[in-house]
Protein backbone atom coordinates (compact mmCIF):
# COMPACT_ATOMS: atom_id res chain seq x y z
CA UNK A 1 0.00 0.00 0.00
CA UNK A 2 1.31 3.41 -1.07
CA UNK A 3 0.23 5.76 1.68
CA UNK A 4 -2.07 5.48 5.04
CA UNK A 5 -5.37 7.02 3.28
CA UNK A 6 -5.00 3.80 1.54
CA UNK A 7 -4.88 1.66 4.78
CA UNK A 8 -8.71 -0.13 4.87
CA UNK A 9 -10.43 -0.23 8.25
CA UNK A 10 -11.76 -3.88 9.39
CA UNK A 11 -15.55 -4.36 9.12
CA UNK A 12 -17.35 -2.63 12.09
CA UNK A 13 -18.40 -4.94 14.47
CA UNK A 14 -22.54 -5.76 13.81
CA UNK A 15 -22.37 -8.41 16.50
CA UNK A 16 -22.64 -11.77 14.57
CA UNK A 17 -19.94 -14.08 14.42
CA UNK A 18 -17.98 -13.03 11.09
CA UNK A 19 -14.15 -13.39 11.08
CA UNK A 20 -12.46 -10.57 10.38
CA UNK A 21 -9.09 -12.24 8.76
CA UNK A 22 -8.70 -11.29 5.34
CA UNK A 23 -8.75 -15.14 4.02
CA UNK A 24 -12.47 -15.31 5.66
CA UNK A 25 -13.15 -12.76 2.83
CA UNK A 26 -11.97 -15.15 -0.09
CA UNK A 27 -13.07 -17.96 -1.69
CA UNK A 28 -11.44 -21.23 -2.23
CA UNK A 29 -10.65 -20.60 -5.71
CA UNK A 30 -8.36 -17.72 -4.42
CA UNK A 31 -10.70 -14.90 -5.18
CA UNK A 32 -12.87 -12.39 -3.24
CA UNK A 33 -16.32 -12.89 -2.03
CA UNK A 34 -18.18 -10.30 -3.78
CA UNK A 35 -21.45 -11.25 -1.26
CA UNK A 36 -19.55 -11.07 1.80
CA UNK A 37 -17.89 -7.98 0.47
CA UNK A 38 -21.10 -6.13 0.05
CA UNK A 39 -22.96 -7.33 2.71
CA UNK A 40 -19.94 -5.54 5.37
CA UNK A 41 -18.07 -3.01 3.46
CA UNK A 42 -19.77 0.19 1.63
CA UNK A 43 -19.24 0.37 -2.04
CA UNK A 44 -16.16 2.88 -1.90
CA UNK A 45 -14.24 0.14 0.52
CA UNK A 46 -15.48 -2.77 -1.53
CA UNK A 47 -14.42 -0.84 -4.86
CA UNK A 48 -10.50 -0.78 -2.82
CA UNK A 49 -11.01 -4.45 -1.55
CA UNK A 50 -11.19 -5.52 -5.34
CA UNK A 51 -8.22 -3.06 -6.69
CA UNK A 52 -5.60 -5.44 -4.70
CA UNK A 53 -5.03 -8.46 -6.06
CA UNK A 54 -5.67 -12.17 -3.73
CA UNK A 55 -2.57 -14.21 -6.19
CA UNK A 56 -0.12 -13.43 -4.01
CA UNK A 57 1.95 -15.87 -2.14
CA UNK A 58 2.56 -13.56 0.98
CA UNK A 59 0.89 -14.12 4.76
CA UNK A 60 -1.39 -11.95 6.41
CA UNK A 61 0.48 -9.94 8.81
CA UNK A 62 0.01 -6.89 10.76
CA UNK A 63 0.56 -3.71 9.76
CA UNK A 64 1.37 -0.40 11.50
CA UNK A 65 -0.75 2.22 9.93
CA UNK A 66 1.26 5.53 10.63
CA UNK A 67 4.11 4.47 8.17
CA UNK A 68 3.58 3.86 4.42
CA UNK A 69 5.77 0.76 4.56
CA UNK A 70 3.67 -0.60 7.52
CA UNK A 71 6.77 -1.62 9.93
CA UNK A 72 7.34 -0.16 13.21
CA UNK A 73 10.62 0.69 14.32
CA UNK A 74 12.35 3.04 16.65
CA UNK A 75 12.97 5.73 14.01
CA UNK A 76 9.41 5.70 12.75
CA UNK A 77 8.40 6.01 15.92
CA UNK A 78 10.62 8.85 16.11
CA UNK A 79 9.27 10.36 12.97
CA UNK A 80 5.33 10.05 14.14
CA UNK A 81 5.69 11.85 17.48
CA UNK A 82 7.74 14.35 15.95
CA UNK A 83 5.38 15.40 13.26
CA UNK A 84 2.22 15.32 15.56
CA UNK A 85 2.80 18.78 16.66
CA UNK A 86 1.83 19.58 12.54
CA UNK A 87 -1.56 18.45 13.28
CA UNK A 88 -2.55 19.83 16.49
CA UNK A 89 -1.08 23.39 16.39
CA UNK A 90 -3.51 26.51 16.82
CA UNK A 91 -2.18 29.79 15.91
CA UNK A 92 -5.64 31.35 17.14
CA UNK A 93 -4.02 32.94 19.78
CA UNK A 94 -0.53 33.33 19.03
CA UNK A 95 0.85 36.88 19.72
CA UNK A 96 1.77 38.39 16.51
CA UNK A 97 2.37 41.64 17.59
CA UNK A 98 5.02 40.79 20.08
CA UNK A 99 6.37 38.87 17.00
CA UNK A 100 6.87 41.95 15.30
CA UNK A 101 7.85 44.02 18.29
CA UNK A 102 11.14 41.52 18.17
CA UNK A 103 13.80 44.27 17.70
CA UNK A 104 15.60 42.99 14.81
CA UNK A 105 16.13 43.31 11.08
CA UNK A 106 12.66 42.79 9.48
CA UNK A 107 14.43 39.85 7.48
CA UNK A 108 14.84 37.59 10.56
CA UNK A 109 10.95 38.45 11.51
CA UNK A 110 9.92 37.44 8.24
CA UNK A 111 11.80 34.13 8.74
CA UNK A 112 10.58 33.70 12.17
CA UNK A 113 6.89 34.31 10.99
CA UNK A 114 7.51 31.79 8.00
CA UNK A 115 8.83 29.51 10.67
CA UNK A 116 6.12 29.52 13.30
CA UNK A 117 3.25 29.34 10.10
CA UNK A 118 5.19 26.26 8.82
CA UNK A 119 5.90 27.87 5.81
CA UNK A 120 9.71 26.83 5.40
CA UNK A 121 10.37 24.88 2.53
CA UNK A 122 12.05 21.48 4.97
CA UNK A 123 12.30 18.35 3.22
CA UNK A 124 9.84 16.80 4.92
CA UNK A 125 7.30 19.41 3.68
CA UNK A 126 8.31 19.56 0.41
CA UNK A 127 8.60 15.55 0.18
CA UNK A 128 5.01 16.29 0.76
CA UNK A 129 4.21 17.35 -2.29
CA UNK A 130 6.61 16.18 -4.08
CA UNK A 131 7.04 12.61 -4.43
CA UNK A 132 10.57 12.67 -5.61
CA UNK A 133 11.93 14.47 -2.97
CA UNK A 134 13.27 12.49 0.42
CA UNK A 135 11.90 13.57 3.72
CA UNK A 136 14.88 13.05 5.46
CA UNK A 137 17.45 14.96 6.74
CA UNK A 138 20.34 16.07 4.06
CA UNK A 139 22.30 16.93 7.30
CA UNK A 140 22.55 13.66 9.22
CA UNK A 141 23.01 10.40 8.78
CA UNK A 142 20.54 9.03 10.86
CA UNK A 143 17.49 8.87 8.07
CA UNK A 144 14.99 11.20 10.39
CA UNK A 145 12.75 13.43 8.61
CA UNK A 146 13.49 17.43 8.71
CA UNK A 147 11.02 19.26 10.42
CA UNK A 148 11.30 22.65 12.33
CA UNK A 149 11.54 20.26 15.76
CA UNK A 150 14.49 18.49 14.61
CA UNK A 151 16.51 21.44 12.32
CA UNK A 152 15.60 23.72 15.33
CA UNK A 153 16.03 21.97 18.53
CA UNK A 154 17.22 18.28 18.79
CA UNK A 155 19.64 17.50 15.90
CA UNK A 156 22.79 16.86 17.62
CA UNK A 157 23.98 20.31 14.98
CA UNK A 158 21.52 22.70 16.45
CA UNK A 159 21.96 21.54 20.18
CA UNK A 160 25.95 22.60 19.36
CA UNK A 161 25.00 25.84 18.41
CA UNK A 162 22.74 26.36 20.89
CA UNK A 163 25.18 25.76 23.28
CA UNK A 164 27.95 27.72 21.60
CA UNK A 165 25.95 31.13 21.87
CA UNK A 166 24.93 30.26 25.58
CA UNK A 167 21.60 29.97 25.21
CA UNK A 168 20.85 26.08 25.51
CA UNK A 169 18.76 26.43 28.24
CA UNK A 170 16.03 27.55 25.33
CA UNK A 171 15.35 23.49 24.78
CA UNK A 172 14.41 23.21 27.84
CA UNK A 173 12.70 21.08 28.92
CA UNK A 174 13.83 18.53 25.45
CA UNK A 175 9.99 17.02 25.28
CA UNK A 176 8.82 17.57 21.92
CA UNK A 177 6.56 20.69 22.18
CA UNK A 178 4.93 22.03 18.84
CA UNK A 179 7.37 24.38 17.14
CA UNK A 180 4.25 27.12 17.02
CA UNK A 181 4.29 26.77 20.95
CA UNK A 182 8.21 26.61 21.57
CA UNK A 183 8.02 30.14 19.45
CA UNK A 184 5.08 31.69 21.59
CA UNK A 185 6.79 30.51 25.15
CA UNK A 186 9.83 32.39 24.81
CA UNK A 187 8.32 35.59 22.86
CA UNK A 188 5.88 36.23 25.63
CA UNK A 189 7.80 35.08 28.77
CA UNK A 190 9.34 37.95 30.48
CA UNK A 191 12.56 35.92 31.16
CA UNK A 192 13.22 36.31 27.92
CA UNK A 193 12.25 39.33 26.93
CA UNK A 194 15.96 40.84 26.65
CA UNK A 195 17.11 37.75 24.39
CA UNK A 196 13.85 36.87 22.10
CA UNK A 197 16.18 39.09 19.55
CA UNK A 198 19.70 37.09 20.09
CA UNK A 199 17.31 33.55 20.15
CA UNK A 200 15.22 34.49 16.83
CA UNK A 201 18.43 35.70 14.98
CA UNK A 202 20.53 32.51 16.14
CA UNK A 203 17.07 30.48 14.40
CA UNK A 204 17.52 32.80 11.10
CA UNK A 205 21.53 31.88 10.93
CA UNK A 206 20.66 27.95 11.04
CA UNK A 207 18.02 27.87 8.22
CA UNK A 208 20.83 29.91 6.46
CA UNK A 209 23.63 27.69 7.04
CA UNK A 210 21.05 24.74 6.42
CA UNK A 211 20.73 26.01 3.16
CA UNK A 212 24.38 26.25 2.29
CA UNK A 213 24.98 23.00 3.17
CA UNK A 214 21.90 21.88 1.49
CA UNK A 215 22.37 23.86 -1.88
CA UNK A 216 26.27 24.05 -1.86
CA UNK A 217 27.77 21.34 -0.43
CA UNK A 218 29.16 23.10 2.35
CA UNK A 219 30.34 20.73 5.20
CA UNK A 220 28.69 21.23 8.59
CA UNK A 221 31.42 23.57 11.08
CA UNK A 222 29.44 24.45 13.99
CA UNK A 223 32.06 26.54 15.31
CA UNK A 224 32.61 28.00 12.05
CA UNK A 225 28.87 29.10 12.77
CA UNK A 226 28.55 30.04 16.21
CA UNK A 227 31.39 32.28 15.53
CA UNK A 228 29.61 34.07 12.17
CA UNK A 229 26.74 34.35 14.92
CA UNK A 230 28.63 35.63 18.01
CA UNK A 231 29.95 38.14 15.34
CA UNK A 232 27.03 39.38 13.89
CA UNK A 233 25.48 39.76 17.62
CA UNK A 234 28.14 41.99 18.30
CA UNK A 235 28.19 44.25 15.76
CA UNK A 236 24.41 44.46 15.61
CA UNK A 237 24.50 45.06 19.09
CA UNK A 238 26.28 48.37 17.93
CA UNK A 239 23.88 49.49 15.44
CA UNK A 240 20.91 51.19 16.13
CA UNK A 241 17.98 48.99 13.40
CA UNK A 242 16.23 52.51 13.76
CA UNK A 243 18.66 54.51 11.13
CA UNK A 244 17.41 57.33 9.17
CA UNK A 245 16.67 56.83 5.70
CA UNK A 246 19.96 57.52 3.40
CA UNK A 247 19.87 58.57 -0.05
CA UNK A 248 22.74 58.45 -2.40
CA UNK A 249 22.47 58.84 -5.73
CA UNK A 250 18.94 57.74 -6.35
CA UNK A 251 19.58 54.49 -4.36
CA UNK A 252 17.51 54.41 -1.40
CA UNK A 253 18.75 52.20 2.16
CA UNK A 254 15.31 51.20 4.49
CA UNK A 255 16.64 49.14 7.36
CA UNK A 256 13.04 49.57 8.48
CA UNK A 257 9.58 49.13 7.34
CA UNK A 258 8.74 52.49 8.77
CA UNK A 259 10.51 54.53 5.71
CA UNK A 260 8.71 52.59 2.90
CA UNK A 261 5.78 54.78 1.82
CA UNK A 262 3.57 52.33 0.39
CA UNK A 263 -0.09 50.71 1.78
CA UNK A 264 1.05 47.50 0.79
CA UNK A 265 4.45 45.25 0.89
CA UNK A 266 4.53 41.70 -1.31
CA UNK A 267 7.14 39.56 -0.35
CA UNK A 268 8.88 36.77 -2.52
CA UNK A 269 10.96 34.04 -1.87
CA UNK A 270 12.01 30.80 -3.70
CA UNK A 271 13.96 27.87 -3.08
CA UNK A 272 15.38 25.48 -5.57
CA UNK A 273 16.72 21.84 -5.88
CA UNK A 274 19.85 21.69 -8.02
CA UNK A 275 19.45 17.70 -7.71
CA UNK A 276 15.99 17.68 -9.31
CA UNK A 277 15.93 20.93 -11.04
CA UNK A 278 12.90 21.77 -9.12
CA UNK A 279 11.66 24.68 -7.11
CA UNK A 280 9.31 25.96 -4.25
CA UNK A 281 8.06 29.64 -4.46
CA UNK A 282 5.71 31.81 -2.32
CA UNK A 283 4.69 35.66 -1.60
CA UNK A 284 3.27 37.10 1.17
CA UNK A 285 0.79 40.46 1.13
CA UNK A 286 1.40 42.83 4.41
CA UNK A 287 -1.30 45.94 4.58
CA UNK A 288 0.68 48.22 6.46
CA UNK A 289 -2.71 50.18 7.69
CA UNK A 290 -3.78 47.20 9.06
CA UNK A 291 -0.57 45.33 10.30
CA UNK A 292 -1.05 42.14 9.01
CA UNK A 293 -0.75 39.82 6.39
CA UNK A 294 -3.77 39.41 3.84
CA UNK A 295 -2.68 37.08 1.33
CA UNK A 296 -0.27 34.32 0.84
CA UNK A 297 0.37 31.88 -2.32
CA UNK A 298 2.79 28.87 -2.42
CA UNK A 299 3.37 26.18 -5.00
CA UNK A 300 6.30 24.30 -6.98
CA UNK A 301 7.42 24.29 -10.62
CA UNK A 302 10.70 23.25 -12.41
CA UNK A 303 13.49 25.71 -12.98
CA UNK A 304 17.55 25.08 -14.03
CA UNK A 305 19.04 28.12 -11.99
CA UNK A 306 19.01 29.93 -8.48
CA UNK A 307 17.93 32.82 -10.80
CA UNK A 308 15.28 31.35 -13.02
CA UNK A 309 13.79 30.03 -9.61
CA UNK A 310 13.50 33.44 -8.14
CA UNK A 311 12.36 34.45 -11.10
CA UNK A 312 9.33 32.44 -11.40
CA UNK A 313 8.57 33.02 -8.04
CA UNK A 314 8.33 37.24 -8.94
CA UNK A 315 6.39 36.43 -12.09
CA UNK A 316 4.10 34.34 -10.26
CA UNK A 317 3.63 37.81 -7.65
CA UNK A 318 3.72 39.95 -10.30
CA UNK A 319 1.30 38.26 -12.45
CA UNK A 320 -1.19 38.31 -9.30
CA UNK A 321 -0.59 41.63 -8.10
CA UNK A 322 -1.59 42.94 -12.05
CA UNK A 323 -4.93 40.99 -11.97
CA UNK A 324 -5.70 42.32 -7.89
CA UNK A 325 -5.38 46.47 -7.99
CA UNK A 326 -3.75 47.59 -4.39
CA UNK A 327 -3.37 51.80 -4.35
CA UNK A 328 0.58 51.25 -3.61
CA UNK A 329 2.80 48.72 -3.39
CA UNK A 330 6.83 47.60 -2.70
CA UNK A 331 7.94 44.45 -4.10
CA UNK A 332 10.53 42.61 -1.66
CA UNK A 333 12.57 39.87 -3.38
CA UNK A 334 16.15 39.11 -1.76
CA UNK A 335 17.63 38.35 -5.52
CA UNK A 336 19.41 41.52 -6.05
CA UNK A 337 20.61 39.85 -9.29
CA UNK A 338 16.86 40.67 -10.98
CA UNK A 339 16.39 44.20 -9.50
CA UNK A 340 19.15 45.35 -11.07
CA UNK A 341 18.86 43.69 -14.54
CA UNK A 342 15.40 45.61 -14.37
CA UNK A 343 17.06 48.38 -13.74
CA UNK A 344 19.35 48.37 -16.51
CA UNK A 345 22.30 48.12 -13.46
CA UNK A 346 23.19 44.97 -15.08
CA UNK A 347 23.38 43.75 -18.82
CA UNK A 348 23.99 40.42 -18.93
CA UNK A 349 21.84 37.20 -17.04
CA UNK A 350 21.96 33.93 -17.35
CA UNK A 351 19.93 32.77 -20.12
CA UNK A 352 17.15 29.77 -18.30
CA UNK A 353 16.26 33.13 -16.65
CA UNK A 354 15.90 35.50 -19.37
CA UNK A 355 13.03 35.47 -21.22
CA UNK A 356 11.25 35.31 -17.32
CA UNK A 357 12.50 37.90 -15.92
CA UNK A 358 11.21 40.13 -19.25
CA UNK A 359 7.68 38.70 -18.27
CA UNK A 360 8.34 40.37 -15.12
CA UNK A 361 9.69 43.56 -16.51
CA UNK A 362 6.72 43.51 -18.48
CA UNK A 363 3.98 43.23 -15.84
CA UNK A 364 5.79 45.64 -13.69
CA UNK A 365 5.20 47.86 -16.68
CA UNK A 366 1.39 47.49 -16.78
CA UNK A 367 0.96 47.44 -12.96
CA UNK A 368 -1.49 50.66 -12.59
CA UNK A 369 -0.44 51.05 -8.82
CA UNK A 370 2.39 53.33 -8.00
CA UNK A 371 5.52 50.34 -6.56
CA UNK A 372 9.06 50.27 -5.17
CA UNK A 373 10.99 47.62 -6.10
CA UNK A 374 13.66 46.23 -3.62
CA UNK A 375 16.36 43.43 -3.83
CA UNK A 376 18.73 41.71 -2.07
CA UNK A 377 20.32 44.21 0.69
CA UNK A 378 16.94 46.32 0.54
CA UNK A 379 18.11 49.01 -2.19
CA UNK A 380 15.53 50.12 -4.24
CA UNK A 381 14.05 51.87 -7.38
CA UNK A 382 10.90 54.33 -6.85
CA UNK A 383 8.41 53.81 -9.49
CA UNK A 384 5.54 56.16 -9.42
CA UNK A 385 4.07 55.43 -13.01
CA UNK A 386 4.70 52.93 -15.24
CA UNK A 387 7.20 53.13 -17.42
CA UNK A 388 9.54 51.40 -20.73
CA UNK A 389 12.63 51.39 -19.37
CA UNK A 390 11.77 51.23 -15.75
CA UNK A 391 13.18 54.72 -15.17
CA UNK A 392 13.23 56.68 -11.92
CA UNK A 393 10.69 59.62 -11.66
Amino acid sequence: MDSNENIIQQPADRGDQVSKMVKDFITPSNSWDIEKLDEYFSPAIKEKILAISTQSEEKDKMKWRHHSSGDFSVKNIYNFLNNQDQEVDTMVDFPWKRLWKIKTIPRIKLFLWKLVQKALPTSSRLASHMDNISADCQMCNAQIQENEQHLFRFFPFARAIWFGVSLSFINNPPFPDSICNWVKNWIVDPNYAQISDKIATVLWFMWKYRCSVVFEGKDLNPTMLIEMINKYLHSAASISITKKTSARNGVVSTPNWSTINTKWIIFIDATFKKEYLSMGFSFILYSMDQEQFMHIEAGSDKAMTVVQAEAKAMLKATSWLRNNILSSVSIITYCKTIVDFINKKCEEISWEAENTIKEVGANLDNLPQAKELHGGNMSSRKFVKPSSDFSEP
